[in-house]
């Protein structure tokens, strides 16, 4: 798998790339929306919206509602809080504090059982139980390979590179699906690399529109989970990464997006109406 190959040889169709210029039309709306709520509102918009995204995250992976909820009122620090301090504190993704934020998703989940904390350090495939039967959907790299690409994928999230992609969606989706397909950890990988995803997104948001948001300011996990696809997308893009079938994963998302943002955007006039 090479990382500076795939991304090089990567061709986004101009009629996508278009699409991109419009949701991030709507999420400038948004975030112009968001901007007419006072401190306070705000402040708790963005914490509701990161305690339900916590519990959807979980949720895409069978997880207890139970446990989730316990683990979230026994800590402090959650994964989207240490996350949103990475970015506050204008930290680039390195292999220590992405170990960590893999830690903080899966602990007090059924994963945090095997205490496989560490980077992956055996060969494993990527399927589900049909009928009974193992069906693979793809084969991860070497676990030989697993840091040397995991830092290809985080300097390619650290770069600057604007003027390559003019679209705060574009890069934080493209190292969505490479993490999922490395599969750095023996568990959680999705769920980590979802929330990579929102970092990166916080972290361009401020950076082009000159904003302090200190949370997301949007998720998708409930989302990918309403809407069919999601894995069969990263496993097809894991077998080709042909430039077709990137450009479903972006069309799949780009609707997702904008699902969500009419959503939240909807649900600001109410706050506003209700929170004086």
């Amino acid at each position: 798998m090479n990382i500076n190959k795939i991304i090089k040889n990567l061709k986004i169709y101009d009629s996508t790339l278009i699409r991109f210029k419009e949701v991030e039309k709507n999420y400038k709306y948004y975030l112009r929306l968001l901007d007419t709520l006072s401190k306070e509102n705000l402040a708790l918009f963005l914490e509701v919206i990161k305690q339900e995204e916590i519990t959807y995250n979980q949720k895409m992976e069978g997880e207890s509602n139970l446990l989730i909820e316990m683990d979230k009122l026994a800590y402090e620090t959650n994964s989207i809080s240490y996350l949103a301090k990475i970015i506050n504190d204008k930290e680039p993704f390195n292999l220590n504090n992405v170990k960590k934020l893999h830690h903080l998703v899966i602990r007090g989940t059924i994963d945090d059982k095997i205490k496989n904390y560490d980077y992956r350090k055996r060969n494993i495939k990527v399927g589900r139980i049909v009928d009974g039967k193992e069906v693979i959907s793809y084969i991860p790299p070497e676990h030989k390979d697993v840091i040397p690409l995991v830092v290809k994928v985080l300097n390619f999230l650290n770069e600057d590179d604007s003027k390559l992609f003019d679209n705060i969606f574009l890069k934080p989706l493209i190292a969505h699906v490479l993490l999922a397909i490395i599969q750095p950890f023996g568990n959680g990988n999705t769920r980590l690399a979802r929330l990579i995803q929102y970092g990166k997104i916080l972290d361009l948001t401020n950076q082009k529109y000159k904003t302090n948001f200190k949370l997301p300011t949007f998720y998708l996990s409930d989302n990918y989970m309403k809407n069919k696809g999601y894995r069969n997308k990263i496993g097809t893009l894991a077998n080709s990464m042909h430039n077709d079938d990137w450009d479903d994963w972006f069309k799949y998302n780009i609707i997702l997006i904008e699902e969500q943002l009419f959503y939240l955007s909807s649900q600001i006039p109410k706050i506003k109406n209700k929170r004086i």
